[in-house]
């Protein structure tokens, strides 16, 4: 039967006094049914209070113990309690009557839960049931990707507020990778299929089969400069088991990532989300991703980098190449399924992608060696509107001063990519691209990066082709539109570099083709 609380806590009448009191138990702690709260040491034990292990007591009707010392435990709770003690450690107990410590029960508001039992109050938690809110429950992954852990909103608010204090003023920002097409290339063989690893790739077995990894050129050198400027998060939504066997090259050491490693299971309706992660402030965050749809639309104040996706085996190249391929949110046209639901792809059949079956291709790709020059700049502008905002303001560089500043990452990338293409004036052929183009991520983008979407004649820069044969021929001497292949659109989106070699990208002047911009930056095919 529980007790009903309050409990005064007193010395049994079976133990010897007096006797020395060492607490066990820490003042005003929850406690839980049968805890041992304290040790009692007699000053004075009787001779007869011990056994000799040589006799046999068993008849002895008088309490025997084979030790000096009494445990006091708490009695059978109904409730969370806590214990308040009444004397002070090593205090001696002379009276059975003193009351040495009162237990009551505990108020709790449960604010950390883990495997559904409360880390402050050890009562079983159900998250589930109709009487725990649990829109007032989150699961802070800048503290942990642990699932089952869930935490108060406003204990994780205040938690958020120190570790983004604690990151301001180290200079330090957040950069959430994604891993598939953005640091790694992978694919899985049939189960009959069996192949070594070898300096291009890494063969590793999980699940039953052969898994193959690619690291994308850089990615190591990579990884170590941005862990100076950024701390970095990986958001796949692959499995667990591929994003270790991919951190087990990557990150072996597990130096870069620790824990900060989510997966599938961390979405949301099949897509990532960043408020898993940072619940309350987004605005020191920059992600990184080769498709803006696998995330759900809440990157309040973070900013988002569109990275060339990186394919390394020719059956994935030739599937997945820019030039036969176009993600669009809008399109009612869709040749080929993606592996997140619900993205569009136009398909151009008149493309020189038939023409790209070199199995072994040269890799030409410089992306993490562009974007780790980017993230650096973004990092001291950043920084740079932060101090000055804070010491307009006679603040320090913390968690205040970017409160009071209206200074979000997501802001400073949006203003500097804003003007790669200011001034550029697009145009292209519908029937040349096979699907509603106006409508494609491509045209999203280009309006993003600052460029106009025009109809007039004479007001065009730049007509976008796929094909030779669509040049705008006599127009380039008349107006000085510019003809370019998509492929320079794609240059400029994710290098964000605009140039001054538009004469490049004139597919009428080519005598081969390319499978991508990297290619045609470095003249192979």
């Amino acid at each position: 039967m529980a007790f009903e609380l309050p409990y005064d806590i007193k010395v049994p009448t079976t133990y010897d006094l007096p006797a020395k009191i060492s607490w066990i138990a820490s003042d005003e702690s929850p406690i839980t049914s049968g805890q041992m709260l304290a040790v009692l040491t007699p000053l004075d034990p009787p001779k007869d209070n011990y056994i000799n292990d040589n006799i046999d007591h068993s008849d002895k009707k008088r309490r025997l113990t084979n030790t000096s010392k009494n445990v006091i435990k708490a009695p059978k709770l109904s409730t969370s309690a806590t214990m308040r003690r009444n004397l002070a450690n090593d205090s001696v107990i002379d009276s059975y009557d003193l009351i040495i410590g009162t237990i009551t029960q505990l108020t709790c508001d449960h604010s950390v839960v883990v495997h559904g039992l409360c880390a402050d109050c050890n009562e079983e938690i159900d998250i589930t049931e109709d009487s725990f809110d649990i829109d007032d429950v989150v699961k802070p992954g800048f503290i942990t990707n642990e699932a089952s852990m869930s935490i108060s909103a406003t204990f994780v608010r205040q938690m958020e507020e120190s570790n983004l204090h604690s990151l301001l003023i180290k200079r330090l920002l957040c950069l959430v990778l994604d891993l598939d097409n953005t640091l790694i290339h992978a694919k899985t063989l049939d189960k009959n299929e069996v192949l070594d690893s070898n300096d291009d790739f890494k063969a590793i077995y999980f699940g039953g089969r052969c898994n193959l990894y690619r690291l994308r050129p850089g990615v190591s050198e990579f990884l170590d400069a941005m862990s100076k400027y950024y701390q970095l998060y990986l958001f796949t939504m692959g499995t667990s088991e591929h994003a270790t066997a991919a951190l087990s090259l990557l990150d072996p050491q597990g130096k870069l990532f620790s824990n900060r490693i989510f997966s599938r299971s961390d979405s949301q309706n099949s897509r990532k989300t960043l408020s898993r992660i940072f619940p309350n402030y987004q605005g020191i965050v920059c992600v990184v991703d080769d498709c803006e749809h696998a995330w759900r639309a809440d990157l309040s104040g973070a900013g988002f980098f569109k990275i060339h996706p990186y394919y390394y085996f020719s059956e994935r190249s030739k599937q997945h190449n820019p030039l036969t391929a176009m993600i669009t949110a809008a399109s009612n046209q869709s040749f080929y399924n993606t592996a997140v639901k619900g993205d569009k792809i136009c398909y151009d059949k008149n493309t020189l992608s038939s023409q790209f079956l070199d199995e072994s291709p040269v890799d030409n790709d410089k992306m993490l060696l562009i974007l780790g020059n980017l993230l650096i700049n973004f990092h001291e502008k950043f920084f740079q509107k932060l101090e000055d905002s804070a010491k307009a303001n006679n603040f320090d560089v913390g968690l205040e001063s970017f409160k009071r500043s209206g200074v979000t990452l997501g802001t400073v990338m949006d203003q500097f990519r804003s003007q790669i293409l200011k001034g550029v004036k697009l145009s292209f052929n519908t029937q040349d691209f096979g699907c509603d183009f106006i409508n494609s991520d491509y045209i999203a983008w280009a309006k993003a990066f600052g460029a106009t979407i025009v109809n007039d004649n004479d007001s065009i820069t730049h007509k976008l082709l796929l094909n030779p044969h669509t040049t705008s021929g006599d127009t380039n001497d008349k107006t000085g539109t510019k003809d370019v292949h998509l492929m320079w659109l794609d240059k400029c989106i994710y290098t964000w570099v605009r140039g001054d070699d538009e004469e490049l990208y004139n597919p009428s002047l080519w005598t081969k083709p390319y499978r991508n911009f990297w290619d045609l930056s470095a003249g192979s095919g």
